[in-house]
């Protein structure tokens, strides 16, 4: 598959990868902050398609306040 990787909106570069999993991978490995990019493609339906990396906030599972 073809993916188009966008930074803050803007086409950044452009790659083929054989799965959109594969493509988040090498966002996510070389990548800090993942939230201003995006993945742009187009799946089996032959629909565009657009992948946004969730927020930190979203990613991190929040504990329960532990009182001592």
């Amino acid at each position: 598959m073809h993916f188009t990787f966008l930074y803050e909106g803007a086409a950044e570069r452009e790659a083929d990868y054989k799965t959109l999993e594969e493509a988040i991978r090498s966002i996510e490995m070389g990548q800090l902050d993942r939230t201003l990019w995006s993945i742009q493609y187009v799946d089996t339906a032959g629909e565009s398609q657009v992948y946004r990396f969730p927020l930190e906030r979203d990613r991190v599972e929040q504990s329960p306040n532990e009182s001592s």
